[in-house]
């Protein structure tokens, strides 16, 4: 199974079975029986994890993201799976520093969501790589 983030050109998660230990492994292109993407939705909630304030009223605030992951089967093209999993609940620190361009009329405040945590993924992944209906 290889999973594609919307928009990059690299996997950004591989499966292969019978592979331990999180190895990451680039399989032949014939050997590729799953094929996804995934890309942020949302938010899984409008509540702030966590809110950063900068010098000159700069603020960054980071909301629990919300992903979809599409998969298909690829000799098909058929829809195998799709689903919703939630972004990290840890917000992580907070930058010491941002990039601000003073000459701009950007706005003052800035929001992300979180990324997967890899290990959740990973584990919701599984059952999809260790047996799909052909």
């Amino acid at each position: 199974m290889v999973l594609y983030e919307e928009g990059s050109k690299y996997p950004e998660y591989v499966y292969v079975a019978g592979l331990k230990g999180g190895t990451r492994s680039w399989p032949a292109p014939g050997d590729v029986r799953l094929v996804g993407c995934r890309r942020l939705v949302g938010r899984a909630s409008q509540k702030v994890l966590k809110s950063c304030d900068y010098e000159g009223g700069h603020t960054v605030t980071v909301y629990q993201g919300r992903y979809r992951v599409d998969i298909y089967a690829v000799r098909t093209g058929r829809l195998v799976a799709s689903l919703t999993i939630d972004g990290s609940s840890d917000p992580g620190a907070c930058s010491d520093w941002i990039l601000v361009n003073s000459d701009s009329d950007e706005p003052k405040s800035r929001s992300y969501e979180t990324g997967l945590d890899e290990e959740d993924y990973a584990a919701r992944l599984a059952p999809l790589g260790n047996g799909y209906a052909r």
